[in-house]
């Protein structure tokens, strides 16, 4: 059964955004900060992210989109999604949080419907930006929630109207073959993911796709973005349609403690999306953490204590 949380959210969000664009804003130009696979891997609790995220200056963004996996056990504990809602401002309406494996696997969304103030799929807006957030943890076990988070897929499509931008944000990497994608990257992609229960390849290329080449097609610049790309960094791809597919992730701290010369590490990047709403649009731009936090890598790399 769909839970109720959900359910009540999606019968009124849409009343809610409608009240909400019609208040007046001072600025032109927002800022939002995707960061993905954020997790620190020295903390063996499973509760924080890697500590070069709490040196951003989080006063330059209106907004921090979290592609998943944030920490190592994000549910486990509900101190922690009350932690990550402070730091990540995760009530600002513009805040996303896409759960990734590391924080759905223990079954604890509550601390996630409380810390964030909304379900676990939904679809926002704000001036001329659409964003969906996904949840593909969703299998054919809850065919209630995944065959609605289709169907809500589908009514965004079928519905902008006035946007000129549509973000979807995603975990999991759960498409495929699609044309121009060749090299794409990801760290665990699910190709024979299903977007729905009505038959078991209902995939996104094939069931999904063709809805935002059409929107594509009106005008509408569609953006997908993966979350769980902490191995590969970041990619970047455009599909023959004009499909822009980002990935990103950050992942260093894994290697701190063992062998290995920082200086031969890949960066760990993030993405800063830029909203100009005179002109309509939206840019990004791949960023090193390292750079954006005014980290010395290789010190903090060797600031790991001994045993």
């Amino acid at each position: 059964m769909k839970n109720s949380f959900t359910s009540t959210y999606l019968l009124f969000s849409t009343i809610l955004l409608i009240l909400l664009s019609g208040c007046s804003q001072d600025k032109s130009n927002y800022r939002f900060l995707f960061v993905g696979h954020s997790y620190d891997w020295t903390n063996w609790r499973g509760d924080t992210v890697d500590d070069r995220l709490g040196k951003i200056k989080y006063s330059d963004f209106d907004g921090f989109w979290l592609g998943g996996d944030v920490c190592g056990n994000t549910s486990l504990n509900p101190k922690t999604m009350r932690s990550l809602a402070k730091q990540f401002d995760l009530k600002n309406p513009n805040s996303h949080f896409v759960l990734g494996n590391h924080d759905y696997r223990d079954n604890n969304l509550d601390f996630y419907f409380k810390a964030t103030g909304r379900p676990d799929y939904y679809t926002s807006s704000f001036k001329n930006m659409v964003v969906s957030v996904l949840n593909t943890n969703l299998n054919s076990s809850d065919c209630e929630n995944l065959d609605a988070q289709y169907e809500m897929l589908l009514n965004v499509c079928d519905t902008i109207n006035e946007a000129s931008h549509y973000v979807i944000l995603m975990h999991h990497q759960i498409f495929k073959d699609i044309n121009g994608l060749e090299g794409f990257k990801s760290n665990g992609a699910c190709p024979f993911y299903s977007m729905n229960c009505s038959s078991s390849d209902t995939y996104f290329d094939t069931e999904f796709y063709p809805s935002l080449v059409g929107l594509q097609k009106k005008g509408v610049e569609v953006i997908v973005v993966v979350g769980d790309s902490g191995w590969d960094k970041g990619s970047e791809r455009v599909s023959a349609d004009g499909i822009k597919f980002l990935s990103s992730g950050i992942n260093n701290s894994y290697y701190k403690g063992k062998d290995v010369d920082p200086k031969k590490l890949p960066a760990d990047q993030v993405i800063i999306f830029d909203l100009d709403i005179e002109q309509q649009k939206l840019s990004y731009e791949f960023v090193q953490l390292n750079e954006l936090s005014g980290t010395d890598f290789v010190e903090w790399f060797n600031d790991f204590p001994e045993d």
